[in-house]
């Protein structure tokens, strides 16, 4: 048994994920009422949380990490606002880079882990009215690949996930209409996952 820490555990495919009974799973909340004793809590953009994460990936002797965080934004670019941009590059690029190098160094130490970054179709096929998005994605996948290239020699992995859309509470405030019937579901993402790890890991 793998032990795995996922991030973005509060609902769709993250808490899906953390419900796994094959591994032992470590998840993360951004906020929970009644966290569960193995898990960690807090807003991965402060810095305060992401050190605490440095000690608990430790303690915790994590073998796999999982990276979920994300939140979509779609509209033309001169009507997204100034804080808008700046939160959708600072939750999907920024934090997840600053999140990496913890653990990138954790895995180093190791001399061996995977990460798994779970992207998006967007970080692969720009679309109208999702510059924004599209841009926080390209930029985790470019991360991705160049820290796979320099981990590679450690006996580290790295793997990426470009799932399209997944049937999840990521839609429910989104003003795009989408047809949610035609998704993926959380559950069929979180399998190809878990699959995945007995090849990868």
């Amino acid at each position: 048994m793998k032990n795995i820490l996922i991030t973005g555990c509060g609902s769709g495919l993250g808490k899906v994920l953390s419900e796994n009974k094959s591994h032992n799973i470590f998840p993360h909340f951004r906020s929970i009422e009644n966290p569960p004793d193995n898990s960690i809590v807090g807003d991965l953009r402060d810095i305060n949380v992401l050190n605490a994460l440095t000690k608990f990936i430790t303690d915790n002797n994590i073998d796999v990490f999982i990276n979920n965080v994300g939140i979509y934004l779609n509209g033309p670019i001169t009507e997204v606002s100034d804080d808008e941009l700046i939160n959708v590059i600072n939750v999907n690029l920024t934090s997840s880079i600053l999140l990496l190098k913890r653990v990138y160094s954790y895995f180093k130490e190791k001399n061996e882990g995977l990460i798994i970054n779970i992207n998006s179709l967007a970080g692969k096929t720009p679309a109208a009215n999702e510059s924004v998005y599209c841009a926080s994605k390209f930029g985790a996948v470019g991360f991705s690949k160049c820290m796979a290239d320099e981990l590679r020699r450690f006996g580290i992995k790295v793997t990426l996930f470009y799932f399209g859309g997944i049937d999840s509470p990521f839609w429910d405030n989104v003003s795009l209409k989408v047809d949610r019937g035609k998704m993926l579901t959380p559950e069929t993402a979180a399998n190809a996952i878990i699959f995945a790890l007995s090849a990868v890991s």
